[in-house]
């Protein structure tokens, strides 16, 4: 008996926001475009990696330490290609795309894993 398996919604999303973070961090902008806060910039660079991570954590959760790696490569690769494209290289942007993947791994940590009812309370 053939089982069908459901396909995870997860690994579309992952990709086609991955696709929207490579085309978000390489469009020219022509003039640098100054943040209303100094350094708020890092908080997005920040967001869209924990949001990248987990998303691709919930598409392939066996694949852990590759996808951690794969996008702590491409957040140091855009900011290679960045200057090339019209763009800045920045150390702090990297540092703030390795925290948001940390905080996305973490939180994929924290909220994915099964749960039982035996593990909800103090037993008596």
């Amino acid at each position: 008996m053939a089982t069908t398996q459901k396909p995870n919604k997860f690994k579309h999303l992952a990709w086609l926001a991955n696709v929207f973070i490579w085309i978000l961090s390489l469009a020219r902008i022509g003039e640098y475009v100054p943040t209303p806060i100094k350094g708020s910039d890092l908080v997005y660079h920040g967001l869209a990696y924990s949001g990248l991570i987990f998303l691709y954590l919930k598409g392939y959760p066996k694949k852990m330490i590759l996808i951690l790696g794969l996008l702590f490569i491409q957040g140091v690769a855009i900011e290679i290609i960045q200057p090339y494209n019209g763009r800045f290289f920045e150390w702090w942007d990297m540092l703030a795309n390795s925290v948001g993947l940390l905080v996305g791994w973490l939180a994929y940590s924290i909220f994915s894993k099964p749960r039982s009812l035996s593990s909800t309370g103090p037993s008596k």
